[in-house]
């Protein structure tokens, strides 16, 4: 089976640049030996004082949950419970409302067999075989209103997908909001293949470079939150 390509990368938008603010995004990407991979995006609630903690500890979290559960965790109900208890830990002593964040994952086993969620906005879109499939915050009843950790009180929160037969055909891309809503659905297809046709002959190192490049020179006009983008590729990439 080809190996599992893991990319990403995060920058602060120009908006946080120009106030001298931190980065409210956070990524994680980890190698997790027979546990497979990990890819996990979080955006911390910028009206929140600890947004960038809560962000950075939603990403620690999610990989602190596989650990301590491991493959009996590949189910949503279990590890998604699992993920509030680990976050809430790890928040303190901030109060979980003042470190609200979204948390958008994908976990791949080495057979190909994977695991996406996602909590509040922003956008996982991926393809398994020949399946296309997206994942997106839709339920914005109230203009800019999110849910997240800090908020979300139900399993029913959540949104995830899960695929359980073993393949060698996975493109996964995650991204915040900073990206997402930058993107039309209809275009969804066409920016995950452009970005894997660019990232797939790169090195780990080369691909933040490029990532990080693109995210900076983002071409919306007037754009100014911060943009993380990850991805996972396993096999040959097809249009």
């Amino acid at each position: 089976m080809a190996a599992i390509q893991l990319f990403g990368a995060s920058v602060r938008g120009p908006a946080h640049i120009q106030d001298n603010l931190k980065n409210q995004d956070a990524l994680l990407l980890r190698r997790l030996g027979k546990l497979g991979c990990l890819a996990v995006v979080s955006d911390g609630m910028g009206s929140r004082p600890y947004a960038d903690v809560g962000a950075r500890y939603a990403c620690k979290a999610v990989q602190a949950a596989i650990k301590k559960l491991g493959h009996s965790g590949f189910n949503p109900k279990v590890l998604i419970p699992e993920i509030h208890r680990q976050w809430v830990q790890l928040v303190q002593p901030h109060r979980t409302q003042d470190a609200v964040t979204t948390c958008l994952f994908a976990w791949v086993l080495p057979d190909g067999r994977a695991l996406v969620a996602q909590l509040g906005d922003g956008l996982i879109y991926g393809r398994i075989n020949s399946c296309y499939w997206q994942l997106s915050q839709t339920d914005k009843a109230f203009g800019n209103a999110t849910t997240g950790l800090g908020i979300a009180r139900k399993l029913s929160d959540w949104r995830w997908l899960v695929f359980e037969e073993a393949t060698d055909s996975v493109e996964i891309s995650i991204m915040t909001d900073g990206i997402s809503d930058d993107l039309l659905p209809e275009s969804y297809c066409d920016f995950a293949a452009e970005v894997r046709k660019a990232l797939s002959p790169k090195s780990a190192r080369f691909a933040k470079k490029w990532i990080t490049h693109q995210l900076n020179n983002w071409p919306s006009p007037l754009h100014g939150d911060d943009k993380t983008f990850a991805a996972i590729y396993l096999g040959n990439g097809h249009g």
